[in-house]
């Protein structure tokens, strides 16, 4: 089994943080191949979703969505009027639904919206819970 490599990037803080990077098994996790480097943003991953071999959404916590069109070379913010949950706690789970179709929850059951894009992944909506949820 091969284990894929330690990265590490600095901070302008000066520390030394782990990189963000995504990995690809297609033998169960014996043999791994880097296929991304994640954006380097204060979120946490919490997951990743792809609708096909290049456009990934990745699932912040405690940060935002971000999206890829080309197999995770370039990323950008998701667009949207505000694609956040109240608190600025972050996204949890994204999934693509369909082909085109995408939904992200909120981190914690603290978050006021859902995110979904009936696009594949180039705008988003925020869909509120009802109050008194």
């Amino acid at each position: 089994m091969s284990e894929a490599p330690a990265r590490n990037h600095s901070h302008p803080s000066g520390h030394v943080i782990p990189s963000k990077t995504a990995y690809v098994s297609t033998d169960a996790g014996g043999h791994w191949r880097q296929v991304a480097e994640l954006p380097q943003t204060s979120g946490y991953v919490f997951d990743l979703a792809a609708a096909d071999a290049n456009t990934w959404v990745l699932a912040e916590a405690r940060g935002t969505l971000e999206v890829t069109r080309d197999g995770g070379s370039t990323w950008h913010a998701a667009t949207s009027n505000d694609v956040s949950p109240s608190g600025g706690e972050g996204w949890g789970t994204v999934t693509f639904v369909s082909a085109t179709k995408a939904v992200a929850v909120p981190w914690t059951l603290n978050g006021s919206a859902l995110a979904i894009s009936n696009d594949t992944a180039r705008t988003w909506d925020l869909i509120a819970f009802p109050s008194g949820r």
